[in-house]
């Protein structure tokens, strides 16, 4: 709405802004709520596959909408289309429960110790004692810890960045190719981008078959798939080269003296392997500038191949993955204690003798 109502430039960069910083957040949380809902890494992956297609598909009817209403109504009626469609989104976004499961166990429990207050039950989400400044510390914090300390992560996140970046840069480098060169109009050039949604809907098509292969070669119990290297990296080994492709197709065929059609259909590649933009783009040229791009992403690409080859090994370095081993040792070993000590209670009040060795320093408790 703020930036509808802009009244200068300024402010309409500064309404921008916010809106991004705002927007980021369901990328980093609906990811969250997946792995909370399903637990099994069968439908986990299906369903991320069909989130991510929607992150591509939403940016992708934005040209479209705005190219034909701000010819027609005004370009402020793009932000008030977007306002509806965010008012509308918000219902249901109300109406979604709690998914984090060390939540729910803790609600569980407080649930029970209020019906029954004699019961000694502890969530192990209520072991963790931690304020809000060691908290907050450790939100804001160990995500730069990993990108500078692990390996994957800060690969993986730099190959995502210039992917991102290539992708949004697709919104300055279209006008370019299809209004500069082949005269199209804003809303016909929105249109465009469909090619891109197309070769999105192809990439999930064949996500869903490898899946299949995959998940069979479970049932099948054969080796290969008992390697996390093998389950989800194949698929970009596929995309990576596809990208490039692309880039170097839509760059060389973008020439008023060849079809629309062509660079056109470098979307669909693009799509299938999901570019300061117009300064680059106009000193560059669109063959330069996409050639530049194309070559990073072909150092990018190589990236799966290395985590297919060496992943184990780094893995078995990862300070990190050290650390959530020991984590989850640690909290099972507080969460059998409290299953013991529960037991204990529950045999002292009926003045039964222990049926099960116990910790020796729960044996202590009770002297």
């Amino acid at each position: 709405m703020a930036c509808a109502l802009a009244p200068n430039w300024a402010g309409f960069l500064v309404f921008r802004l916010l809106t991004g910083v705002f927007a980021s957040a369901p990328i980093a949380v609906v990811t969250g709520i997946l792995a909370d809902v399903f637990g099994s890494a069968r439908t986990r992956g299906r369903a991320m596959s069909m989130f991510m297609a929607m992150t591509v598909f939403g940016p992708l009817f934005a040209p479209i909408i705005s190219g034909y209403c701000s010819a027609t109504i005004g370009w402020r009626w793009t932000f008030w289309i977007a306002l509806i469609y965010a008012g509308v989104s918000l219902v249901p976004l109300a109406l979604l429960p709690e998914t984090y499961g060390p939540i729910l166990l803790k609600r569980r429990a407080v649930r029970m110790r209020k019906e029954d207050p004699k019961a000694n039950i502890v969530a192990p989400h209520e072991l963790e004692k931690k304020n809000l400044r060691e908290l907050a510390t450790i939100v804001l914090t160990r995500p730069l810890r990993m990108i500078a300390s692990e390996l994957i992560v800060s690969c993986v996140c730099i190959y995502l960045a210039l992917l991102y970046a290539i992708f949004y840069m697709t919104f300055t480098a279209f006008p370019l190719v299809f209004v500069d060169i082949y005269k199209f109009s804003p809303g016909v050039e929105g249109l465009i981008f469909l090619a891109i949604g197309a070769g999105t809907l192809l990439s999930i098509s064949i996500f869903y078959a490898y899946d299949n292969y995959l998940l069979n070669a479970i049932d099948r119990g054969e080796a290969w798939t008992k390697q996390e290297e093998y389950r989800r990296l194949p698929l970009a080994c596929l995309g990576g080269p596809v990208f490039v492709i692309s880039l170097f197709w839509l760059g060389w065929t973008a020439r008023a003296d060849i079809s629309f059609v062509a660079p056109m259909l470098a979307g669909i590649p693009f799509g299938l392997g999901f570019m300061s933009a117009m300064a680059m783009f106009k000193r560059l040229t669109i063959p330069g500038a996409c050639s530049l791009l194309g070559g990073l992403s072909l150092l990018m690409c190589a990236i799966p191949f290395v985590f297919i080859w060496k992943g184990e090994q780094i893995r078995a370095g990862s300070k990190f993955c050290i650390a959530l081993r020991e984590r989850k040792v640690e909290m099972q070993r507080k969460v059998e204690e409290q299953r013991q000590r529960r037991l204990l209670h529950a045999q002292q009040r009926l003045g039964q003798p222990l049926q099960q060795p116990m910790n020796p320093e729960l044996q202590k408790e009770t002297v």
